[in-house]
């Protein structure tokens, strides 16, 4: 596999995944790092801290305008999309006024791809929007979100580069800040060796997509998480997006603390949260359906989730080829199972 990497491009993704920076995300982070990895990235968490206070102005216009689902969103698949089409930006501005000359019927096609997959190939005037949105695990608002955008894709595409105009110049003084550093990572880093001792087998789901290039996007350093995404119905690359202190947070995680041990077997303790990891990696798992089947309701089956996640027991699911919101940390489960056969001297 061959790797590409344009710093423009990772700066144009860098911003684009800005409005989802919020207080929740933060403290997500927050409670599942280990002591030293918090102190790895203390400079950055301070500083995540101030630019969502001054994202909080803007946040009426973010959840309208700025449509995700889990990480995936909006602006950030258009601009793939755009560069497969062989456009190539090289700033906000350009990009900005690439995205006003989509048409009506890209908008509203990716709006779909947020949702699902199969409906995709189906005329857009043969799609049951209701539908589609009744068996998506989200709000009510969100559904109105998301009906709204389809029916307004110009709208909805207008607003979003508004919102984009009026906070990069909030945006950029903080990210002009460790472009020497995101710059730095991307020029010496050797993926292979970052994650040859690593349980996280991340060259090997990168060659599992079968593709023979792959577009590097290093992110600024508050961007804590590793990202592959691909189309395995398109000849298109496959995507990695990385931060640039992922190193230590690989050293860190190559064996469980104390905190993380407790934090996974509180959670797995929990009857009905054992049970709902069990059904959500189960294929096409549904929350509704878990819901109905356990006897409890779709919000207790949310939260559960959540708790799972916070415990690192589960990741969102970024593989295209499937149809879960999540995947199970299978080498974190290990490592716990091993830590407790070696700590009560259990032998195989």
């Amino acid at each position: 596999m061959e790797f590409h990497y344009h710093h423009y491009r990772s700066q144009l993704m860098d911003i684009l995944f800005f409005p989802i920076m919020k207080k929740s995300l933060l403290k997500e982070q927050l409670d599942v790092m280990q002591a030293s990895e918090v102190e790895a990235v203390q400079d950055v968490l301070e500083i995540s801290e101030q630019f969502i206070g001054l994202l909080q102005p803007y946040q009426k216009r973010i959840k309208k305008y700025f449509l995700k689902v889990g990480i995936s969103h909006l602006p950030e698949i258009l601009y793939r999309q755009l560069l497969e089409e062989g456009q190539d930006p090289k700033d906000l501005e350009e990009l900005l006024a690439l995205f006003e000359a989509c048409s009506a019927q890209t908008i509203q096609d990716l709006v779909l791809s947020l949702l699902t997959k199969e409906e995709r190939k189906k005329p857009l005037e043969e799609v049951d929007l209701v539908s589609l949105l009744e068996q998506q695990e989200m709000t009510d608002a969100e559904r109105w979100r998301f009906n709204w955008a389809f029916h307004h894709p110009m709208e909805l595409i207008q607003g979003l580069c508004e919102l984009y105009h009026d906070l990069y110049p909030l945006y950029q003084p903080f990210m002009d800040k460790y472009q020497k550093e995101v710059r730095d990572f991307a020029q010496t880093v050797d993926l292979e060796a970052l994650y040859q001792d690593s349980e996280f087998d991340v060259m090997g789901m990168l060659y599992n997509t079968q593709k023979t290039d792959c577009q590097l996007f290093v992110l600024s350093p508050w961007y804590i998480f590793n990202i592959i995404t691909y189309d395995p119905d398109k000849d298109s690359p496959a995507y990695f997006y990385i931060y640039p202190r992922v190193g230590h947070f690989l050293k860190t995680r190559s064996k469980l603390t104390d905190k993380t041990v407790r934090l996974m077997l509180k959670s797995l303790s929990d009857e009905n949260r054992y049970k709902v990891l069990r059904e959500l990696v189960k294929e096409d798992a549904k929350s509704k359906d878990i819901a109905e089947k356990l006897g409890i309701t779709a919000a207790n089956v949310s939260f559960h989730t959540q708790k799972l996640v916070n415990a690192q027991l589960l990741f969102f699911n970024t593989d295209p080829g499937s149809n879960n919101k999540y995947r199970l940390n299978k080498p974190a489960l290990k490592m716990l199972l091993e830590q407790v056969a070696e700590d009560f001297g259990i032998k195989d």
